[in-house]
């Protein structure tokens, strides 16, 4: 009796343990990408991490995506709008016709509900054994987009390439961005905004040295946003292209649903990989180096100079001076102690010292 009474804790158990090692591996591996890429764009691709951080990392990326999707969408829908109004402001017909138009919409839309849910219980009834309903005056808009679906399907995934190609594309636009650390001169130029042109290396390396996190996030927003779209698009058009009734697709529509899905997939890694080099945080701990008795070699050790702490190792320590823009890796051994001062953002424009 007891065993039975425990057979449903127990597979409740494995069902949650197994869903947490899932989680923990997706989480491991956007943080790995995003740390990676952090550190490449900092100038310090040897540098390595625990797993633990990447764990970390990951967590954050996949939390703070749905947020980065909505400051897109508000700051996005709150200049569109804000420039309609001020549009409209003089046009008082056309505000009046906007209002109807979208009145009757809004009627439409709730017949439209009403009339799909009489249906589904005719075709209901009819399952059930009587007779098969009539389609009725919107049967053939209903069936419209299968069919269209199903007689443009070659078309509409080459459409669909091309649209994944472009954020494809943009989003290879943060892997130009390297080497942040030594850049001999960062400039303070205006930083550009985003349009719906391609926004280039140049670009993002402003907004990362200039501190534009809200830019970046929207940005990134927009870059998860077409994803989203692409990834849920193949699957309606799959859908669709079922519901049509065709069976055996031809060749071209084969490759080119393949290449959808390899540009999705492309599209998914590259997503965190973004993350890490535009909104990973670069503000570091400023600290003061106490070494040990023993002498150092001529530029073993950092001189003294405001030095930050930018990653810290079983074995030793990586400090930066910003003044002289190098890097030092110092033993633990050779190191007294260390005392820690406060939080700096260190890639900042030339003209500002950190």
């Amino acid at each position: 009796m007891l065993r039975k009474l425990s057979e449903p804790l127990q597979k409740l158990f494995g069902f949650v343990g197994a869903s947490l090692t899932g989680i923990t591996a997706v989480f491991t591996a956007a943080g790995f990408l995003a740390e990676r890429a952090r550190l490449t764009m900092l100038g310090l691709p040897s540098t390595t991490f625990d797993l633990q951080q990447y764990l970390e990392t990951g967590a954050r990326f996949l939390a703070f995506l749905p947020l980065y999707l909505g400051m897109a969408f508000y700051y996005s829908v709150l200049g569109v709008l804000s420039a309609l109004l001020n549009w409209l402001a003089g046009r008082p017909v056309v505000a009046v016709v906007l209002l109807l138009a979208a009145a009757l919409s809004g009627i439409l839309w709730v017949y439209m509900r009403r009339r799909r849910k009489a249906a589904r219980a005719a075709r209901a009834d009819a399952a059930a054994g009587e007779a098969e309903p009539a389609a009725g005056p919107f049967g053939a808009i209903r069936r419209f987009p299968a069919r269209f679906v199903g007689d443009h399907l070659t078309g509409l995934l080459f459409v669909f390439l091309l649209v994944q190609f472009l954020g494809a594309y943009q989003l290879t636009q943060a892997l130009e961005v390297s080497n942040l650390l030594f850049e001999p001169t960062l400039g303070a130029d205006t930083i550009p905004h985003a349009t719906f042109s391609i926004v280039k290396t140049e670009t993002l390396k402003n907004w990362i040295v200039a501190g534009q996190a809200v830019q970046a996030a929207q940005y990134l927003g927009w870059l998860f946003l077409i994803t989203l779209l692409t990834g849920w698009g193949l699957h309606f058009v799959l859908k669709l292209y079922r519901e049509s009734g065709l069976e055996n697709p031809r060749f071209w529509q084969i490759t080119w649903f393949a290449g959808s899905l390899l540009l999705l997939l492309t599209q998914v890694t590259l997503l965190p990989i973004n993350y890490g080099i535009l909104l990973t945080s670069n503000r570091f701990v400023e600290v003061t180096v106490v070494y040990a008795e023993a002498e150092a070699e001529d530029g073993a050790r950092p001189l003294e100079d405001p030095l930050y702490l930018l990653h810290e190792t079983g074995s030793g320590f990586y400090f930066y001076s910003s003044t002289l823009r190098k890097v030092w890796y110092v033993l633990r051994s050779d190191v007294r102690s260390i005392q820690h001062h406060r939080m700096v953002r260190i890639l900042q424009p030339a003209s500002t010292p950190p």
